[in-house]
C-alpha cells in the first residue's frame, strides 16, 4: 500500500484518511484484494486489485490499476467493492474518491464521465486474458461498499450517500446511478439539495437515472454486504448489511422481481465494518479491532 511513504508526499495537501484494503475474496484457489497504492515515485495514488495464488503463495501479482487520481487531495469514498457471478466474471467498484465537484481537471464530475474510472462498476471475465478484457458495467456511483449476488443472479450493491441518501441498487450494466447530479441525500451544511451541479436540463431528464431499490434518510453509513447460505430458514437467501453508524445489522428480505419486501434491524451496539457469511455462521468485524461470531440459538420450548 505505500503506507509509510505516504506522509512524505508532496503531491495531496489534503488527506482525510490513508491508503487502505478495500475488499478480499477468493475464487478457484486465487485471493483478489482491492485496495489504494500509493507509488512515492511518481507521488500519485492508484485503485489496485492484486491476487495471490494460494497454491503458491510467493508473490502478489497486479490484476487491475487504476489511472493515478489526478487530484491534490485524497479523500474517502473509495469503494473497491468485489463479487463474482456464478458464470465467472468478477464485479468490482471503484468509488468518486469526491470527484463530484469542479477542479478544472480532466477528472471533474468523473463518475459521470466514462473516460475516468472512479464512480463505476466494472466487469472482467476471470477465465480469459486481462488485456482488453475489462467492461464498465454501470456509472453515476458514489461509495459502493458492498456488492452480492441474490439467489436469482441479481446483482446488489450497497452504496454511501452524502447525508442520508444511503442506497441499496441493483446493478444494471448499461445504467446510470445518477451521482453526483440525482440523490436522496443532502447538503452537510444545510440539509439543502446535493451541490449545484444539476442542471435544470439533466434534472429534467431524472428518468435516465436507475433508481435506487431501497434508500435510508437519515443515512446508516451502509456498509458491506453478503448474501445469507446456510445460516438458518429464517435468514438464509436475504442480504445482510453492515452499518457503521446505526451500529447494526439489516436484514434484507428481497421480492424475485428485484425490490425489498422487508428490512430488519438488528443492534449489534458496535460500528460494523465488515461481514462474511460461512456455514453455519456470520462474522462481522467492528471499528475498534473486535471479531464478532453470530450463530443460530435454538430456544428452549
Amino acid at each position: 500500500l505505500g503506507l509509510s511513504s505516504f506522509d512524505q508526499t508532496k503531491h495531496y495537501n489534503v488527506i482525510e484518511t490513508g491508503p487502505r484494503v478495500l475488499d478480499a475474496l477468493i475464487h478457484k484457489n486465487i485471493l483478489y484484494v482491492s485496495h489504494n497504492f500509493y507509488n512515492k515515485s511518481d507521488d500519485n495514488i492508484y485503485y489496485v486489485i492484486s491476487k495471490l495464488e494460494l497454491s503458491k503463495p510467493s508473490r502478489w501479482v497486479v490484476f487491475y490499476k487504476s489511472a493515478p487520481l489526478d487530484i491534490r487531495y485524497f479523500a474517502l469514498g473509495h469503494g473497491g467493492a468485489m463479487a463474482v457471478s456464478k458464470h465467472g466474471d468478477l464485479y468490482f467498484s471503484i468509488g468518486d474518491q469526491s470527484l463530484d465537484r469542479v477542479n478544472g481537471l480532466k477528472s471533474d464530475f468523473a463518475p459521470q464521465n466514462e473516460n475516468q474510472p472512479w464512480g463505476k462498476v466494472f466487469k472482467i471475465k476471470l477465465s480469459s486474458n486481462l488485456s482488453g478484457n475489462i467492461k464498465m458495467c454501470s456509472i453515476g456511483h458514489r461509495n459502493p461498499q458492498g456488492l452480492a449476488f441474490s439467489d436469482s443472479g441479481l446483482l446488489y450493491s450497497t452504496e454511501h450517500g452524502p447525508r442520508g441518501g444511503d442506497e441499496i441498487n441493483q446493478i444494471k450494466c448499461g445504467r446510470n446511478y445518477g451521482w453526483p447530479f440525482f440523490t436522496y441525500g443532502t447538503n452537510y451544511g444545510n440539509y439543502g439539495s446535493y451541490g449545484n451541479y444539476g442542471t435544470i436540463t439533466e434534472l429534467s431528464q431524472k428518468s435516465i437515472y436507475k433508481e435506487p431499490v431501497y434508500y435510508f434518510t437519515p443515512s446508516i453509513a451502509i456498509g458491506q454486504m453478503v448474501n445469507v447460505l446456510k445460516f438458518s430458514p429464517e435468514w438464509d437467501h436475504n442480504l445482510l448489511i453492515a452499518s457503521l453508524k446505526a451500529e447494526s445489522l439489516f436484514r434484507v428480505k428481497l421480492l424475485n422481481v428485484g425490490s425489498v419486501q422487508n428490512i430488519e434491524k438488528i443492534s449489534i451496539g458496535r460500528r460494523v465494518r465488515d461481514l462474511i457469511s460461512v456455514e453455519g455462521f456470520i462474522y462481522l468485524i467492528s471499528d475498534d479491532g473486535l471479531l464478532i461470531e453470530l450463530s443460530k440459538t435454538t430456544l428452549p420450548l
